[in-house]
């Protein structure tokens, strides 16, 4: 069970989101996998309707890998867009680029996914929840049968830190170095760890969804 921090002060005003939609797709083949149907709406869609709900300063996508196509489909769900012209560089340039577009007034940070179909908007205010609580600062990464996965949260100084390292941001390292401060939040359904990379974890996220319907 997981103990949290007595409650905060932080509000909706000072949480951003930044989602990383520029990835090239090179396992999916010559497919942009975030136009991927998924019923009636695209994989990029259907991710971003996780967020919609979350009341948050900023909401931004990075985009790179043809973002003149997908920019619309940012705008029309209310999203901002970051174009990202390293993201050649892979995604850690997209972090990168997303931070660097948040105003002083953020000191909490989610960082999701373009490409995780399965999470669902209660997962999503699950996940922000501790991040909301706590007195202290805190890294939250939810897991699902000891899986990490995604959106993380960061806050306070964890958020300050990761802005100062600009190109050369690393989430993954910055965790490791602060599991003093790291909240692992167990969630009952695998949402945060399913993405689609590959045509076969697409077909199997459809069949998936399919039984469920």
């Amino acid at each position: 069970m997981t103990t949290y921090p007595p409650r905060g002060n932080r509000n909706n005003e000072q949480l951003g989101l930044i989602v990383l939609a520029a990835g090239e797709s090179r396992r999916m083949g010559t497919i942009n996998k975030l136009l991927l149907p998924i019923g009636p709406l695209t994989l990029l869609e259907h991710a971003l309707a996780a967020y919609t709900e979350l009341p948050a300063r900023q909401k931004l996508v990075v985009l790179g890998e043809e973002s003149a196509i997908l920019e619309p489909i940012v705008q029309r769900a209310g999203f901002a867009s970051v174009i990202n012209h390293a993201y050649h560089q892979g995604q850690m340039s997209s972090v990168a680029a997303g931070l660097a577009a948040l105003d002083d007034q953020v000191d909490r940070v989610m960082i999701a996914l373009a490409d995780q179909p399965l999470l669902t908007t209660d997962d999503v205010k699950r996940i922000i929840d501790p991040a909301s609580q706590a007195a202290d600062d805190v890294i939250v990464v939810p897991v699902h049968q000891n899986r990490p996965g995604n959106p993380r949260v960061f806050t306070g100084r964890h958020v300050a830190a990761l802005k100062r390292s600009g190109a050369a941001v690393d989430c993954r390292a910055w965790i490791a170095a602060n599991t003093d401060n790291l909240v692992k939040l167990v969630m009952g359904t695998d949402g945060v760890v399913v993405d689609i990379d590959t045509p076969e974890e697409y077909s199997r996220v459809l069949q998936r969804m399919e039984l469920a319907s």
